[in-house]
C-alpha cells in the first residue's frame, strides 16, 4: 500500500509542475519576445522615471514591476521598438498584462 501511495503522489507531483505556466505576478507587466529579433524596451512610469532594456530574440519573459513609493501603480507606458528604431508597442499598459512581440 505504501508504494502505491508513493508512485500516485510521484504521478500527481508531475502532473502539477507541467501545469505551471508564467505570468504576470502582482503588480508586474509581463513582456515576451517570440521575434526573431531583438527588440530595446523603455518603460516610462507615472513618476516619470525611465527604465530601458534589451529583450533578445526568444529570451525568457520580461517582467516589469509597478510597485514603488509604497504602493502598487495600475500602469506604466511601455514602448517596444525593433530593428531601426521601428515601434512594435507604444501604449500604457496595465499591470497584469502580457505584451508578446511576434514575427511577422
Amino acid at each position: 500500500m505504501g508504494l502505491r501511495v508513493a508512485i500516485f503522489s510521484l504521478c500527481l507531483a508531475f502532473v502539477t509542475a507541467s501545469q505551471v505556466s508564467a505570468s504576470p505576478g502582482y503588480c508586474e507587466i509581463e513582456i515576451i519576445n517570440d521575434s526573431h529579433e531583438n527588440v530595446m524596451v523603455q518603460v516610462k512610469f507615472d513618476d516619470g522615471s525611465l527604465a530601458h532594456f534589451v529583450i533578445y530574440a526568444r529570451e525568457h519573459p520580461h517582467y516589469v514591476s509597478v510597485f514603488y513609493h509604497g504602493y502598487c501603480h495600475s500602469n506604466a507606458h511601455v514602448t517596444v521598438t525593433g530593428p531601426n528604431q521601428h515601434t512594435l508597442y507604444s501604449a500604457w499598459s496595465h499591470t497584469g498584462s502580457t505584451i508578446r512581440i511576434i514575427p511577422h
